[in-house]
């Protein structure tokens, strides 16, 4: 593993492992088995296509660089290295459909701070522990707030509007926020309501156990997008679960370049994907003997393991990233980008 790889793993696995000493995630998962009826919780989240791909292909530069953010699909504009856009707007989706079924348009009255033992959208999320002298509590509550309107602001923007933010008042301007519309930002400005997907309606399903396990909040953004990708192209009951990623395709119409790519690589380390090696490819995607043109070596195949899922995620993400530590070389881990051979 090369020294960055190397320290990018040790610097994850201690961010985990801090927050597995907190138990924040313990603490947002118990909130969160508390939202919606007992007995008629889904096993599947409904997601619009539209989130993760755009029918119209996007306009390259060149073969091989992802378009201008803007033509990119929502989710692919939502990846942050620090912010939780992504992941907050995918919890909001699951907490409207705790409570709607399909066809059904959700109105979120939850606060973002609530009193007693109630939940509110503060509970449901997780950061790092707070470094500095403030009062634990105190601190993590205000910061979980800071995070939360700082997404708010982000999916509520003009480039995005996959949020309405109603209310006038700077000082509760981000309470009672209303679900938009997946596909965001329209042509002509206007908005849609979001309302749960129908069963006939086209539309992806995201195992309920992505959340209930905990990989919303262990996972990075760059692997939660290409894990939705996976679950895109997949298509539903009766296919072959292993599904190719053509590269173009890939970029123009998932937004998704070589760095969210190659954290196929760590999903597999977790155990949330199976990888069929494509003949006269490196496990990492690169050509053996690449001379300049990877012409037709056959692309990797991918498979999501639902099993994996329904493990717990943090004691999976941190076993794994501590085997990773561990390896020598590159094995097991990828940054994603690109050092010269041909990738997918």
């Amino acid at each position: 593993m090369r020294t960055k790889q190397q320290e990018t793993v040790k610097k994850r696995l201690k961010r985990l492992q801090e927050i597995q000493a907190a138990g924040t995630i313990h603490q947002a998962l118990d909130h969160l088995s508390r939202l919606g009826h007992p007995d008629r919780r889904p096993t599947t989240i409904r997601l619009r296509r539209r989130f993760v791909y755009s029918e119209r292909p996007a306009f390259l530069r060149s073969p091989r660089s992802l378009p201008d953010v803007k033509q990119r699909p929502p989710a692919a504009r939502l990846i942050s290295p620090r912010g939780i856009a992504l992941r907050f707007y995918l919890l909001a989706i699951f907490e409207a459909q705790m409570y709607r079924r399909g066809g059904g348009r959700p109105v979120n009255d939850r606060p973002l701070i609530a009193g007693g033992s109630n939940t509110g959208w503060v509970d449901l999320i997780v950061i790092p522990p707070a470094t500095s002298n403030r009062p634990p509590a105190h601190g993590n509550i205000a910061r979980k707030r800071r995070a939360i309107t700082s997404a708010l602001s982000h999916l509520g923007s003009d480039n995005e509007q996959l949020v309405e933010l109603r209310n006038a008042n700077r000082y509760s301007r981000y309470e009672r926020f209303q679900l938009l519309d997946e596909g965001g930002v329209r042509p002509g400005g206007e908005v849609i309501p979001y309302v749960v997907p129908r069963k006939g309606e086209p539309h992806m399903e995201i195992p309920a156990s992505f959340f209930t396990s905990g990989w919303i909040h262990t996972l990075e953004d760059s692997e939660i997008l290409l894990l939705l990708m996976l679950i895109a192209l997949q298509g539903g009951r009766g296919k072959s679960p292993y599904v190719k990623a053509e590269e173009r395709k890939r970029l123009a119409k998932f937004g998704i370049g070589r760095e969210a790519y190659s954290t196929h690589e760590t999903l597999s380390m977790f155990g949330l994907i199976d990888t069929l090696v494509g003949e006269g490819r490196h496990p990492n995607g690169t050509v053996e003997n690449f001379s300049g043109i990877s012409g037709d070596t056959p692309l990797h195949a991918f498979a999501v393991l639902h099993e994996g899922l329904a493990e717990s995620a943090e004691q999976a993400t941190i076993q794994a990233l501590q085997e990773m530590e561990r390896r020598p070389g590159d094995a097991g881990y990828n940054d994603g980008h690109d050092r010269g051979s041909a990738r997918q």
